[in-house]
């Protein structure tokens, strides 16, 4: 009788365990919320999105005109073949990004700064906290930029700094916000201390020339593997990398990448992954190891649930 005791308790405390465990992959999986564009996107549409990202390496990288390309071409496909959604809206939304080094000042102070050139709609990709003003939009101006919090410090001693001016290459920005990056432990693993600016991808493409490196995009997905199908015509690999994001933290797929860990760290490509893509990839780890560690902990009550049905069976 004893015996029969010690096991439903050690029964239930491991189930509680495997529970913790499933519970602190999902809080996990919550966090990374640039991988949840899609979900923000559909808003109440009732329709399905598939959200994906596309990474450029060495000697590759895209151009405005194949992004507007892309564009033109999504929206005569979605009439050819009547996807649409009630009322107005786009059908999809994207936004494109490119890395690089600047040198900004104002008249207290300047730094070397991390430079982000971005377009389309970045911010809805990656909605950071707003600390004073708003974010840079897909209509922004070609002088105006983004400061993080961490600049707006070391430039005006104050994270209130929308409206104010900086001066980069020798002409002058306005600020229409400050925004406060994502501190959460994945994304310091990966992501330089530096300060960081924001401005226009055109802006920076006139100052320096430099292509798009990262490219993200959330459109339709009216049968599965419609949106990955449209894409992979568009950018068929070689220099670049096509990750699909939704779904890339539900159950199945932490299953997935657990059966195939041993495979995870190989990569054949010599592409640079922006900071956001390194993060939700440490992210995807830690949720495939606490499913792990949920089914060791599941065992043993799973054994014992056996032997109790077949031992009932036997009588």
């Amino acid at each position: 009788m004893k015996q029969k005791k010690a096991i439903l308790i050690l029964c239930a405390v491991l189930l509680i365990g495997a529970a913790a465990c499933l519970l602190a992959r999902r809080h996990i999986a919550k966090s990374v919320t640039a991988a949840y564009q899609a979900e923000r996107w559909a808003g109440e549409s009732g329709m399905d999105f598939a959200q994906f990202s596309v990474f450029y390496g060495d000697g590759g990288s895209a151009g405005l005109e194949q992004i507007y390309a892309l564009r033109q071409k999504l929206n005569e496909s979605f009439v050819n073949e009547g996807i649409q959604l009630e009322g107005a809206g786009d059908l999809f939304c994207d936004a494109w990004s490119a890395m690089g080094k600047l040198h900004v000042a104002c008249d207290r102070a300047d730094s070397d700064a991390e430079a982000m050139a971005v377009g389309g709609s970045f911010f809805d990709f990656h909605p950071m906290e707003i600390l004073s003003g708003s974010y840079l939009r897909a209509n922004a101006q070609a002088n105006q930029v983004v400061l993080d919090e961490l600049l707006a410090w070391l430039l005006f001693g104050s994270s209130n700094a929308a409206g104010m001016e900086v001066e980069i290459g020798g002409q002058p920005y306005e600020i229409v916000g400050v925004v406060r990056q994502d501190d959460s432990r994945a994304v310091q693993q990966f992501r330089s201390a530096s300060p960081t600016v924001y401005l226009p991808y055109a802006t920076y493409q006139n100052l320096y020339r430099t292509g798009i490196s990262c490219y993200e995009i959330t459109l339709p997905e009216p049968v599965k593997g419609y949106a990955e199908g449209v894409l992979s015509e568009e950018f068929p690999g070689g220099n670049s990398i096509l990750q699909k994001v939704t779904g890339r933290f539900r159950l199945s797929a932490s299953w997935e990448l657990l059966k195939s860990f041993p495979m995870r760290g190989t990569q054949t490509q010599a592409v640079a992954l922006p900071y956001w893509e390194n993060a939700a990839r440490y992210e995807e780890n830690r949720c495939a190891l606490w499913l792990f560690a949920a089914l060791w902990l599941l065992a043993i009550p799973g054994v014992c649930a056996v032997a109790a049905v077949v031992w009932l069976w036997l009588l």
